[in-house]
This record gives structure tokens, C-alpha cells and sequence, in this order.
């Protein structure tokens, strides 16, 4: 079973990726907060969804910290934020790829299964 670990400080959009994602058979590990570099190598998911806005840092500055590190930089990162060009934000940053809020479900799933599928 893979795991996604989603950062997300807002509680009902982490129980909403929470839902959709264990409907997908994932096992979800769920941060409201910015985690260390060291818990994301000690944890080791599969893929990591990382909002822009986090209440203890910038999604962004956290993804160029795992994409520069050996253990953290093949993990996948998919950027998930209402930033107004979170295209752009996750290309700056190294992100795989990004899905903007408000999103449409379909699409999420199929972003994720696509990020998993080229680990």
C-alpha cells in the first residue's frame, strides 16, 4: 500500500484529501504543520502533497529543502495550493507537479496516481 503524506494546515481540507485519498486504497499520514526533513526520510512516503501556505513556513521553501536533499529529492511532491500560479510556484520549486484549489476530484485522483506511477 503507498503512502501519501499530506501537509495542510486547514483541517477540513486535510479531512477532505483524507477521504478521497483512503477511497483510493493509500495510506494517509496527515501533518498540520511543516515537518523536519528528517521525519519526512525517517517516514519515507511514497508521495508528498504540500500546500503553499502552511502555518509554520512556505510549502515552497520546504520543497526546495527535500528536492536538495539525497534521502528526501526522489519522493514526489505534488504542490496543492490557491496560490494564483501554482504552476509556476511548483516549477520554481522543484515540485512534480501541482493541482490548484478549488479542485476537481477526478482530477486530484488523477494527479496522484500519475506522480505515484513515475516513482
Amino acid at each position: 500500500m503507498k503512502t501519501i503524506l499530506v501537509i495542510e494546515d486547514d483541517a477540513d481540507n486535510r479531512e477532505v484529501f483524507r477521504e478521497i485519498l483512503k477511497g483510493q486504497r493509500y495510506f494517509v499520514s496527515l501533518a498540520a504543520s511543516m515537518p523536519t526533513v528528517r521525519y519526512v526520510t525517517m517516514m519515507r512516503p511514497d508521495l508528498i502533497l504540500l500546500d503553499h501556505w502552511v502555518g509554520n513556513g512556505l510549502g515552497s521553501h520546504f520543497c526546495r529543502q527535500l528536492k536538495a536533499d539525497p534521502d528526501t529529492k526522489h519522493i514526489p511532491v505534488v504542490f496543492i495550493s490557491a496560490h494564483c500560479d501554482v504552476e509556476r510556484l511548483a516549477e520554481q520549486c522543484g515540485a512534480n507537479s501541482a493541482i490548484a484549489k478549488p479542485f476537481d476530484v477526478e482530477h486530484f485522483i488523477s494527479a496522484v496516481q500519475q506522480a505515484l506511477s513515475k516513482h
